[in-house]
């Protein structure tokens, strides 16, 4: 875990990153596994991997398919005062989603000698989700007498393919440490998003069945480009540069239609267009017990974002400066102190540009907004780093002072309902400690944890709306790893996230819980493995947003308690390269 990323890694986003080093297949011959699993809710998945290696070259294929069904509620009720009328409007919401897709993947590497590799793969998979909810709208008077019953029932199904196609360049050199990777990497996706609603009043009276047919067909070309070199200046120092860009265009074409008559101002086509070029430069170096590493990387954003309409133009290119600062200090081979600082920009994503956030809940509606600026952070942490023969500690303070972050701001609509939509406020200024740690009681036995608490500031205003806050948050996560004789593993992790305050919106505090055990069988050649999570059913997502004279308690169940056995049989795979728990 890279909690402050150097100036190598691209300057996007403001928290930390997990950098997975792989280890070279130097078996030679064929070998493969084949996994299939089950589930409550349905989660049926079946997986095969083959590999075949010779000295030149490593032939590597995987097969999957997947089914499951996933189960939410909602539960929201919504209050609005006009002088001294108040009304409100509860809504209670089930829906289901099925995910039905399969996945192919398949490439090589070509290893032209022993200082020069190629690798090309191919990747596709193909996803038709269908999701069907029911919306129940209970109106109340200002007695909280009921005034009318609604009843909403929206169809959606969306088939998905997505492709990306990758080229890999490794060269090593004589030279120890020396090192030059180039990648290319051509993404294209397309989705056909289909919503099909009827609603109809039930109370008093049966009115009239009305429907609406919404359509937003979406595709996306992404090509990037990246090579980094590292180059050991002296026994002890290095330097490193490298050259990024990715040139990307996403399209959306929406349309919807209210008994088969298109609804005025949703029927427009969204061109995304975004170009990101980056360079970066950084040089280390170790004198005694003293490391530092200081980097700069820049980078130039042209994003630009066109309608059919002409109502949402808007083109922003803005060029930046991302330097970073690692400090290093070893008191003794298990003892360090690290001072690191990075800035850091946050863009917005296409999401949360497009106007067109869908119709299922006129009551509650999102858009994005077109002129949405970046944000940017300056991050400053001092971590210690303590490692005994059964306990390694990990204590850290930090520091985050962020501009134009992004909050979500949630307005009554004239014509009845609420709208969210993101909107840059002034700044945040965060201050936290953080603690990692790991134990061993016994060999067979590891305990790891997390801790995190930070107080923060937000200052901001929206539409002459003053939108400060300050408060506390704080969120653990604890795990546990147990590893028996004769390859049984049990494994349990608990998370809980304290409550948090931010601009209009209070979340309340959840925690969730997860169990894994696993056996090897046949001499290793197989394992069985059982997982459950979210084991209370505790992950519901309560909230409440408060405005002028309105607000919004909602409680939310994105997906319940799963259970799933998984099944791997291996074939010419030794012990150790046997599959891990899930976390």
């Amino acid at each position: 875990m890279i909690t402050n990323p150097s100036a190598r890694y691209e300057s996007e986003g403001a928290a930390g990153i997990i950098n997975i080093i792989l280890k070279k297949n130097k078996r030679s011959g064929f070998g493969g596994s084949l996994q299939l699993t089950s589930g409550i809710p349905a989660n049926h998945n079946a997986n095969i991997n083959l590999n075949y290696k010779t000295e030149k070259i490593n032939v590597f294929a995987n097969l999957g398919y997947r089914y499951a069904n996933f189960f939410g509620e909602e539960k929201q009720t919504q209050t609005t005062q006009i002088g001294a009328i108040t009304s409100s409007v509860n809504l209670n919401t089930d829906t289901k989603r099925n995910d039905d897709h399969y996945n192919i993947y398949f490439g090589g590497d070509y290893y032209i000698n022993d200082k020069n590799t190629l690798t090309a793969s191919f990747y596709h998979n193909k996803l038709k989700n269908t999701d069907e909810t029911d919306f129940i709208y209970t109106y109340l008077n200002t007695n909280k007498e009921i005034d009318s019953i609604l009843s909403r029932k929206e169809d959606y199904k969306e088939p998905q393919n997505f492709n990306q196609l990758e080229i890999n360049y490794v060269k090593t050199f004589d030279k120890k440490g020396q090192k030059f990777t180039a990648n290319v990497q051509y993404d294209f996706w397309s989705d056909d998003e289909n919503q099909m609603i009827t609603q109809q009043r039930i109370l008093p009276t049966e009115g009239d069945l009305s429907r609406i047919r919404t359509r937003d067909v979406e595709s996306s070309k992404d090509l990037l480009i990246l090579s980094n070199f590292i180059s050991p200046l002296t026994e002890k120092s290095r330097l490193e540069t490298g050259l990024r860009a990715e040139i990307r265009r996403i399209t959306s074409d929406y349309t919807a239609w209210i008994d088969d008559q298109i609804i005025e101002g949703f029927d427009n086509r969204l061109d995304y267009d975004e170009r990101i070029y980056g360079a970066y430069m950084q040089y280390g170096n170790n004198r005694k017990k003293f490391n530092y590493l200081f980097g700069v990387r820049v980078e130039h954003s042209d994003i630009g974002i066109s309608d059919r309409e002409v109502l949402f133009s808007n083109t922003k290119k803005y060029t930046d400066i991302f330097p970073t600062t690692h400090l290093t200090y070893n008191f003794t081979e298990r003892t360090n102190l690290q001072l690191s600082y990075s800035r850091r920009i946050n863009r917005p994503r296409f999401w949360q540009l497009n106007p067109f956030g869908g119709l299922s809940d006129p009551r509650d509606l999102f858009a994005g907004n077109p002129d949405l600026n970046p944000a940017y952070a300056n991050i400053l942490e001092l971590a210690l780093l303590k490692r005994w023969t059964k306990i390694t500690l990990n204590p850290s303070i930090y520091y985050q002072y962020h501009t134009d972050f992004f909050q979500f701001i949630t307005s009554p609509r004239a014509e009845g309902g609420f709208i969210t939509t993101p909107v840059n406020l002034s700044h945040e200024k965060r201050f936290g400690f953080e603690l990692a740690t790991t134990y061993n009681p016994f060999k067979w036995w590891r305990l790891s944890g997390e801790f995190n608490y930070y107080t923060f500031t937000q200052e901001g205003t929206y539409e002459n709306i003053n939108y400060d806050t300050e408060d506390t948050q704080w969120s653990t996560r604890v795990n546990s790893r147990m590893k028996f004789s004769k390859g049984l593993s049990i494994q349990t992790n608990f998370t809980y996230q304290g409550k948090s305050n931010s601009g209009q919106r209070l979340i309340k505090s959840q925690y969730w819980a997860n169990f894994g055990i696993s056996k090897d069988l046949f001499k290793d050649k197989a394992s069985l493995t059982l997982n459950v999570n979210n084991i209370f059913d505790s992950r519901i997502n309560r909230s409440t947003i408060t405005g002028q004279n309105y607000n919004l308690v909602s409680s939310t169940i994105r997906s319940g308690r799963r259970v799933t056995a998984t099944l791997t049989y291996r074939f010419n795979r030794k012990k150790s390269d046997r599959d891990r728990l899930p976390d």
